[in-house]
């Protein structure tokens, strides 16, 4: 179970979601009921007909939704000078040293519509000095009647709490406290005496609204202030190749080129990306039992990505490719793949559990350049497609991996016919329509197969984007110094289909306006993947995504 969003009711989602953009810089997504800062989703609804509260003795309702800053002082006098009237301790952030064992300092603002904002800098963190950023959610603050029974209520999600509960003497009397760690960072409070919690309106009842295994137990919550709603367990299941790219970190003056190893592969970085965004991702693929295998496991581990389907060859190495970077940071790759583990991967090894349990299946063409693994491959996405998966394509061709070029198109052609979703680099839409012209080759492409959105990424220039239905759509990015290319189009194509799971049109094709916001989004991943040495060292975090949103917005 996993958070998706703070459902606010709110008298006037229209006049909210104006101020949440003008003074939190909240960017809205689609309709303008879905607002976004971060890793933080509130979603705007009309407080009319909302449902009761829950019985006394469980949580009732929001007490504060806390948002992360670098500098609690800076975004404070950033807040006075447009007039707003914080909750601060003349002039400067409260300090609570018994938070994190070093601290934090914050202040609350009261929100017109009623919602109770605590902006929270924590002083065991390394920021950005004098930056008046909101990076995203740091923890909800929930309020209780009785603390013990909504405690109970909490820990049949699965939140434990980080330490012993607190009480301490307020201006609102005796108040009891716990954090709690889980499916989302809970603060839990309790106002001793009932006489002593504010009366709270039903119809303004927040509710946080999480996503939940479609398999698992899921109670209903009829006006309870905790909503789950089934989701696949995984967002995103990709089958491909798992290699180690080695980089030039240095050259000698005796010509001597020094590399440092990472772990990547299209594949696992999609998903990299993706984790990164809090997705529920899993890889399937092979590697070899060496250290370069290990280390790939561990990286996928450490980045959230779980590790059930790669398995482990006793006989076949680990595939290595060798990077080279021109001026620009733009690569060409040299593969040391001959029978290596990742071309070994059987259909009958395929766990299909997996399979059938992913949201969107993500593949590529290099899985596709050999026996057993191209077999495999078509197998694992007939499968897949068959227990409703979207089928995610992204061909990323490197021709010295095929016999010719034939091979090449016939394969990545044979993918375009499962493929609801597909990302091409231009190189690629050239490569298989030969058309100069990109809006003319994607047409083409459309013509051809039954794609419901097709990308093609034009690097620094951002990407295009034509849809079943006739929409096509241009969207620029933000410019970087390029350092490093690798994983770039990885990291593009990931938050792109997070975003398409994240805003619910990962199986349609979303409104203009919701579709433009994931693309300026995915181009931004992009750009900032390409600023550091590396794929999955260099995958943004949704903080860093929010912040180069809003300079993408100032062009």
């Amino acid at each position: 179970m996993r958070l998706h969003c703070i459902e606010l009711p709110v008298p006037s989602p229209e006049e909210a979601g104006r101020w949440l953009e003008s003074v939190l810089h909240f960017l809205p997504v689609g309709d303008g009921r879905l607002y976004v800062c971060g890793n933080c989703r509130l979603r705007l609804v009309t407080a009319e007909g909302n449902a009761p509260l829950c019985a006394p003795g469980e949580v009732v309702g929001l007490e504060h939704i806390a948002l992360e800053t670098p500098d609690a002082g800076a975004l404070l006098r950033a807040l006075l000078s447009k007039g707003l009237a914080p909750e601060h301790d003349g002039g400067d952030p409260f300090f609570n040293p018994k938070v994190f064992g070093t601290g934090t300092r914050y202040f609350n603002l009261i929100a017109p519509f009623g919602t109770k904002f605590e902006f929270c800098q924590r002083l065991d963190k390394d920021y950005p000095p004098d930056s008046a950023e909101i990076l995203g959610l740091e923890h909800i603050g929930l309020s209780a009647r009785d603390f013990a029974a909504s405690f109970r209520e909490l820990s049949t999600y699965g939140f434990l709490p980080q330490f012993a509960p607190v009480e301490n003497d307020t201006a609102r009397g005796r108040v009891q406290c716990v954090a709690l760690d889980g499916p989302a960072p809970i603060e839990l409070y309790s106002f001793e005496g009932a006489q002593a919690f504010p009366e709270a309106d039903p119809t303004r009842a927040p509710r946080l609204v999480f996503r939940a295994d479609a398999e698992a137990s899921l109670k209903e919550r009829n006006g309870a202030c905790i909503r789950c709603e089934p989701a696949p367990k995984y967002d995103m299941v990709a089958l491909g190749e798992a290699l180690i790219d080695f980089v030039p970190s240095g050259q000698q003056e005796s010509g001597k080129v020094s590399y440092q190893g990472a772990p990547g592969g299209a594949p696992s970085n999609v998903l990299a990306a993706a984790s990164h965004l809090n997705m529920q991702t899993a890889f399937i693929g092979k590697v070899g039992n060496d250290v370069f295998g290990r280390l790939i496991r561990s990286t996928m581990e450490r980045n959230g990505i779980c590790t059930d389907g790669l398995l482990r060859s006793e006989t076949e190495p680990t595939t290595l490719a060798f990077v080279s970077l021109d001026e620009r940071g733009d690569r060409s790759f040299s593969f040391y793949r001959q029978h290596s583990a990742d071309c070994m991967l059987r259909s009958a090894e395929l766990p299909l559990t997996l399979l059938e349990q992913a949201g969107i299946f993500h593949f590529g063409s290099v899985s596709m350049t050999a026996e057993p693994v191209r077999s495999a491959t078509l197998e694992a996405v007939r499968h897949a497609r068959s227990k409703g998966a979207v089928i995610a394509f992204d061909p990323n061709l490197r021709l010295p991996l095929w016999p010719d070029t034939d091979s090449a198109y016939h394969a990545i052609c044979e993918g375009l016919r499962y493929a609801d979703l597909v990302k091409l680099s231009e190189e690629e839409l050239e490569f298989l329509t030969k058309a100069s012209d990109h809006t003319a080759g994607m047409r083409e492409l459309l013509e051809r197969y039954d794609i419901r959105m097709l990308v093609v990424t034009l690097g620094a220039d951002g990407c295009l984007c034509l849809c079943r239905n006739g929409v096509f759509l241009r969207q620029h990015t933000i410019q970087v110094t390029a350092l490093d290319t690798t994983g770039s189009g990885d990291a593009f194509w990931g938050t792109f289909l997070s975003e398409l799971l994240l805003c619910d049109c990962c199986d349609r094709i979303p409104a203009p306006q919701v579709l433009q916001h994931i693309l300026g989004v995915s181009c931004v991943a992009g750009s900032l993947t390409a600023t550091a040495f590396g794929a999955v060292p260099a995958m943004p975090t949704a903080s860093a995504l929010h912040a180069g949103m809003l300079r993408l917005l100032e062009r």
